[in-house]
């Protein structure tokens, strides 16, 4: 049998009141859990009701109509955002309100979405006009346009006093030549004589005829030449005669034009005096490291205040006007140029 002092049992009583002390907190920490493991679980379960509520909402709102004020009026919902949902939702409105007694004609649907899209409209509409400010013309602006226009009328009035005093042997020495070209070969990339046109100082037409081309032609090129297969065949011109009479009436003139050599070329002929648009540097642009020609449509736009000019297919005789009346702008300073270079090659040699 064993004895403990009075030591010992104490201690050993110590010892019981821990443990019962510790197994205490371990209980009343297990009950703790499990309670708020309970009311984890209970407050997940009334989440998932009232998605699932919700949900069973959105779907019926799905399919069951919201009335407007006025029972007539349907309002579509919100979610949906096809055209294909609404008509389906539509067609079972009618369906139901069929169903119903009442007449499906007389529903009316309204759509929020399409509303809200009309207002954003309106209002962005309404804030552009409140935007826009009224232009008024700047006083520096009129006073430059007024300056530019007092400018060409001096010009113009300069070229007409120069004109007047030119004696009519000397204006009877220019013509303007023009020539219209079709497409001959496989690919129709060949160009033969089609049309001449020769004008003189005062724009009258000296020559225009139509020319026969001897070999079937592939492409008319109307919408840039204006020729049409009835113009080559009735009253055209034979080629030989049409080069023998280009040449009679050039000789001893000086032959004014745009891109004469591609003309030259298809009349078959050489012409050593000659004033080409295509050549003065005034009327060329720089482009590439060089000096490069412009389109005549561009030069007659630009100098002669024609915007129409050259709006459809080319005409000949319009186009040798026009080279025609870009000379006369430049006359003086052009036969200027010239003398002055014909100075320099004399004194060369």
């Amino acid at each position: 049998m064993a004895f403990f002092t009075k030591k010992q049992k104490q201690l050993m009583r110590e010892r019981r009141r821990k443990k019962q002390k510790l197994g205490d907190q371990q209980n009343a920490s297990e009950s703790t859990s499990h309670d708020d493991q309970l009311q984890e679980d209970a407050v997940s379960k009334k989440r998932l009701l009232s998605e699932n509520s919700t949900q069973e909402d959105d779907s019926n709102s799905l399919k069951r109509p919201r009335f407007h004020e006025s029972s007539n009026v349907v309002v579509i919902p919100a979610e949906l955002k096809t055209a294909q949902e609404k008509k389906k939702f539509r067609k079972e409105c009618r369906r139901k309100a069929k169903n119903a007694g009442e007449d499906p004609d007389k529903l009316e649907f309204r759509d929020p979405n399409e509303d809200a899209n009309t207002m954003s409209q309106l209002n962005d509409n309404q804030a552009k006009k409140k935007s826009k400010k009224k232009s008024f013309p700047i006083l520096n602006e009129l006073v430059k346009l007024e300056k530019q226009e007092k400018e060409k009328q001096a010009q113009r009035e300069k070229i007409e006093a120069l004109e007047a005093s030119l004696s009519e042997e000397y204006k009877q020495k220019y013509i303007a030549l023009d020539c219209e070209m079709v497409g001959i070969g496989d690919s129709g990339k060949t160009s033969v004589l089609a049309r001449v046109s020769l004008v003189d100082w005062y724009g009258k037409v000296v020559l225009d005829t139509f020319v026969k081309v001897p070999t079937r032609v592939t492409d008319f090129r109307t919408w840039v030449s204006g020729v049409q297969p009835k113009h080559l065949k009735k009253d055209a011109m034979d080629v030989e005669k049409c080069r023998e009479t280009v040449a009679a009436l050039i000789q001893n003139k000086v032959v004014v034009g745009h891109a004469l050599k591609n003309d030259f070329n298809a009349l078959m002929l050489v012409h050593s005096d000659v004033r080409d648009t295509t050549k003065y540097r005034p009327f060329q642009r720089y482009g590439g490291n060089k000096w490069r020609p412009r389109k005549l449509r561009d030069l007659v736009r630009e100098n002669l205040e024609l915007p129409d000019f050259q709006a459809d297919s080319h005409d000949s005789v319009t186009d040798a006007r026009a080279t025609m009346e870009l000379f006369k702008l430049v006359r003086a300073e052009w036969e200027r140029e010239l003398e002055m270079k014909k100075i320099k090659r004399a004194k060369r040699k």
